[in-house]
């Protein structure tokens, strides 16, 4: 999954530095792999699946409506789709922290670093 993320970034940079597609490539690359680093990050941390779709869901929903927020065609639109993209930031912001700190287990004692004990 990592190597299909680099796969993916690489390509959209290489676009972006061809100055092939614009504004929409750099979006397409966040859609896609963001919630695989999502999924990636989740799955290793042991997440149940219906929770880490529905992270992958609500960060891509938030890069849709930050996409249809810098695309807007009035300042109105655009505020919406902003509030939209801030609430699916928070949501997933909260609802990851929240999953990590529960189903991530503690490091053992003899593996701490020194400079945190």
């Amino acid at each position: 999954m990592t190597a299909l993320v680099t796969i993916i970034a690489f390509v959209s940079y290489l676009a972006m530095v061809m100055e092939l597609g614009g504004l929409w490539v750099r979006y397409l690359d966040w859609v896609t792999t963001t919630p695989l680093l999502l999924i990636d990050i989740a799955f290793l941390a042991g997440m149940p699946a219906a929770l880490v779709c529905f992270l992958a869901v609500v960060d891509a929903l938030m890069i849709a409506t930050g996409f249809a927020a810098e695309t807007a065609e009035t300042a109105a639109q655009m505020w919406v789709m902003f509030g939209l993209s801030s609430v699916s930031a928070r949501v997933r912001r909260r609802c990851a922290s929240t999953a990590l700190q529960r189903y991530t287990p503690p490091f053992p004692p003899s593996s701490t670093p020194r400079c945190c004990r």
